[in-house]
């Protein structure tokens, strides 16, 4: 914990990024120096089973020592630590931890756990920064950030390579700057050298099932923490999601712990209902395969009854099949 005059200096600070994340933070990074008296903590949503590049991608953009978050390791001031493939990171005092925890938002790593421990562990000391992405993952964490009184930024989304997840931040938090990329950078220089103020954490809180918790609550305990259940079953794992509320911010959550901003729980629906399609067609070309297997072997026999029943009935399911085609060239 950095102090000057007996004061506590924002410290930490937790960066979240999504599509166009790799060409935007070694931009973002490219003018610290080293001796900066801040912890980066960067969320860069990645395929969970390849390899991840990106210490050296902005070890050669900036001098400062960029890894990946080590599961216990303590935090030290003027390094980048990046979100390993298929982990969330989480911040404890002066740790970091790595969890294998349910995905939120449809991802692992994901930027609201990060932003949302940090928020709990060191509240005013927190600066958050949304950058480019698609849908809203780090809405939710930004608001914990803004809650706890720590400092939200957020990338102009016009200047974003994709601008969803700046503008749902914005829209649903609102931030305390809104800047390009280069203006965040100067001021973050002079935020890390300010005291942190003193703000009691306040308004929504996630008490539902977290990846930095293990234990699985009861239904009953869950509702009577966030709230009725909706209308809405989670992607990930087929049960029922709990609708949270708080002003303009909504997350829906499911017992084992997935959870899901609206944006993302529509885009989870719209896969689960294009694969529902993709294995219903699949079903009815197998079953016009069959069904003309069957008409060829009762011509073979000799029983023409049968044999146009199941030409017949084919024909129709290629009438089918032809529409779920058209549905799915056409589904978004």
């Amino acid at each position: 914990m950095k102090k000057r005059n007996g004061q506590v200096l924002r410290d930490i600070v937790v960066i979240g990024a999504s599509a166009g994340g790799v060409e935007t933070l070694p931009k973002f990074f490219e003018d610290f120096e080293p001796g900066v008296g801040a912890a980066f903590f960067v969320v860069l949503h990645v395929t969970p089973n390849a390899r991840s590049w990106m210490p050296e991608v902005l070890g050669r953009a900036t001098q400062l020592p960029a890894q990946h978050a080590e599961d216990g390791k303590a935090i030290e001031p003027g390094k980048i630590y990046i979100a390993p493939p298929d982990y969330h990171v989480l911040i404890e005092d002066r740790r970091m931890r790595l969890s294998h925890g349910p995905k939120e938002n449809r991802h692992r790593p994901a930027i609201d756990p990060l932003f949302r421990t940090a928020a709990e562990a060191h509240k005013s000391r927190v600066i958050g920064v949304v950058l480019t992405g698609t849908l809203d993952d780090g809405t939710m964490g930004l608001k914990a950030v803004k809650d706890a009184g720590g400092v939200t930024i957020v990338q102009e989304p016009r200047e974003a390579l994709y601008p969803d997840m700046p503008r749902n931040a914005l829209q649903v938090v609102g931030p305390d700057f809104v800047l390009p990329l280069k203006k965040i950078n100067t001021l973050l220089a002079r935020l890390i050298q300010e005291p942190a103020k003193e703000k009691v954490m306040k308004g929504f809180k996630d008490k539902g099932m977290k990846p930095e918790n293990k234990r699985i609550k009861s239904g009953n305990k869950i509702s009577s923490d966030l709230g009725p259940p909706s209308m809405f079953v989670c992607p990930e794992c087929n049960g029922p999601l709990w609708e949270m509320r708080d002003g303009k911010a909504t997350l829906f959550r499911c017992m084992v712990g997935h959870s899901f901003a609206p944006e993302n729980l529509f885009a989870a629906q719209t896969e689960e209902v294009e694969r529902a399609l993709w294995i219903a067609l699949r079903a009815l070309e197998e079953r016009i395969g069959l069904q003309h297997k069957l008409a060829n072997r009762a011509d073979s026999e000799k029983r023409d009854l049968s044999s146009k029943h199941f030409l017949n009935r084919a024909r129709e399911n290629g009438k089918h099949a032809a529409v779920l085609r058209k549905i799915l060239e056409q589904f978004k």
